[in-house]
């Protein structure tokens, strides 16, 4: 750790502004300090996202306003990986095909769309599937997503339910811009719990391709809902480095919610990345473990502060 971002730290400790959260993204995931924080408030129709970063050895605050919030892929509010993994278990053992490893499959998530990722696999392994095949096993595989998801409910992801609650009483439009098959979207909204249809103003799936062209990484989907709900400047959410490049080129500000499985994903373009939704509306103060391990680095450096 360097003595300037030790001063920075020192500076949060005075003014306690999410210092938890910086400390865990530097002592336990080693995560860039450049962007040491990120708030999320709502006023006068708007968000208002606040980023703090150390650039140069300085803090700079940089506060932006936004007409709207937009989640993206479906990971941005419910961690769905491992589901989405035994469904496609449960439908390749049915058809006596090969498992799909799992470190494989963590792998294809750096491409968009599960019969496009099957595809992908199947080329890799000399498998022969077909395009139709692809598309048999993607629907099959559906179905028992869609069975998984019903059996005890969703649970949401930390913050979204906050983060669309107090848009909605603050006046700020809501989108949940994914390109999932319909029946999927479905499903999930029908089971998530303590959610509410009315939290969303708009909504959108793979079903309306017709509309919004071609699917993502292209700005297409974010460009079709800014139209549906007649915004300009969306703050978006996503949850993958691949989906990231959707709401990036349409010239959106991002803030990276990794899936549990995408943790690993490049997500240096997007305006700060958050462990869970919530990291961005809440302070915290520390552990008394991880007290004990900024004083250990502390006596490792000579600080001076104002």
């Amino acid at each position: 750790m360097k003595k300037e971002e030790i001063a920075i730290i020192i500076f949060f400790f005075k003014y306690s502004v999410n210092l938890k959260l910086i400390i865990k993204r530097y002592l336990l995931y080693k995560i860039s300090m450049s962007v040491l924080n990120t708030t999320v408030s709502f006023k006068n129709n708007q968000v208002i996202a606040t980023f703090l970063s150390l650039e140069n050895g300085s803090l700079k605050v940089d506060v932006r306003h936004y007409d709207s919030l937009f989640f993206g892929s479906v990971g941005t509010l419910v961690h769905l990986s491992q589901l989405q993994y035994d469904s496609f278990a449960q439908t390749l053992k049915e058809r006596n095909l090969p498992a799909w490893n799992k470190a494989d499959y963590e792998k294809s998530l750096t491409s968009t769309g599960g019969k496009n990722r099957l595809a992908i696999w199947s080329a890799a392994n000399n498998l022969g599937l077909s395009e139709q095949d692809c598309a048999d096993i993607h629907a099959r595989k559906s179905a028992i997503f869609q069975e998984n998801m019903k059996k005890d409910g969703l649970v949401v992801r930390p913050g979204v339910i906050d983060l669309l609650e107090q848009a909605r009483a603050n006046g700020v439009k809501t989108a949940f811009v994914t390109t999932t098959p319909l029946e999927n979207v479905e499903a999930m909204l029908d089971t998530m719990v303590g959610f509410k249809r009315e939290m969303l103003d708009f909504k959108m799936s793979e079903a309306d391709a017709p509309k919004y062209g071609r699917g993502k990484p292209t700005a297409d989907p974010y460009l079709y809902a800014m139209k549906q709900l007649g915004v300009k400047t969306p703050l978006v959410f996503e949850d993958s480095e691949i989906s990231m490049k959707s709401p990036l080129a349409a010239n959106l500000d991002v803030i990276a919610t990794p899936n549990n499985w995408c943790v690993s994903h490049d997500y240096n373009n997007a305006q700060s990345s958050v462990t869970e939704p919530s990291d961005l509306l809440r302070s915290q103060g520390l552990s008394d473990e991880e007290s004990a391990q900024l004083a250990a680095l502390l006596k490792k450096a000579s600080v001076k502060t104002s």
